[in-house]
């Protein structure tokens, strides 16, 4: 019996979503070894380097603009936030 291709898609799209946070995971795991792995004063020097670049430093509160222009996009097509 053939497979739609609605299925199919679900299929390809649910492998893909277990290789990505395969990928994620390992990736995360990686990080944590390296932040391990580093001195206090590396630490220090990118926590700094970090702050002192453009929008580096603490947010305001608020929400995310692309969150705000998300939430815009879909009260104009007439869906609401669930919840």
């Amino acid at each position: 019996m053939p497979v739609s291709p609605e299925v199919q898609r679900a299929e390809a799209f649910r492998r893909w979503l277990a290789g990505h946070r395969a990928a994620q995971e390992i990736m995360e795991g990686e990080r944590r070894r390296w932040l391990r792995a580093i001195s206090q004063p590396e630490a220090t020097g990118l926590y700094l380097a970090r702050v002192s670049m453009p929008g580096g430093g603490r947010k305001e509160a608020g929400h995310s603009p692309v969150l705000v222009a998300m939430r815009r996009a879909l009260a104009r097509h007439g869906e609401t936030r669930p919840g």
